[in-house]
């Protein structure tokens, strides 16, 4: 009779279910990314403007052209707060996919664990039930002769 670990359809359950999660913790994770480079070139650009903006205030420049950088700086500076805002809940999305797949990691390794246990203790038992058998073998070869 060979080894059949009990839990073993319960493993293959959180298995499939650890790589369906890492499956979703990889599609968050390039969110993250993309998110962080708009997130870094919308940063970069707002830096251009301002010292664009900086530049033309040493030169001549008419209220309206201050007005209209300003606005757009304004502008640039409401964008990026909800950018960083969407970059936050990402993060967030990100670390608590993490931490589903750590746990998820834990509760098979448990089951490993388990299986190892159990797999030495049925070894054990079949080498004393070969050993036994083996000996009441040698008992019947002595008695014949």
């Amino acid at each position: 009779m060979a080894f059949q670990f009990r839990f073993d359809r319960m493993m293959q359950i959180n298995e499939s279910e650890k790589k369906l999660l890492e499956q979703q913790y990889n599609e968050i994770y390039q969110q993250l990314e993309r998110q962080g480079k708009r997130l870094i070139a919308l940063m970069e650009r707002k830096e251009n403007v301002q010292n664009q903006f900086e530049n033309q205030k040493r030169v001549k420049m008419t209220i309206a052209d201050v007005m209209s950088q300003t606005q757009l700086l304004s502008s640039i500076s409401e964008h990026l707060k909800e950018e960083q805002s969407r970059y936050n809940q990402i993060r967030t999305r990100v670390e608590h996919f993490h931490q589903k797949l750590l746990d998820k990691s834990i509760e098979i390794k448990k089951f490993e664990k388990l299986k190892d246990v159990q797999r030495q203790q049925y070894d054990r038992i079949e080498r004393q039930k070969e050993n036994q058998l083996m000996d009441e073998k040698a008992a019947i070869n002595y008695l014949r002769h």
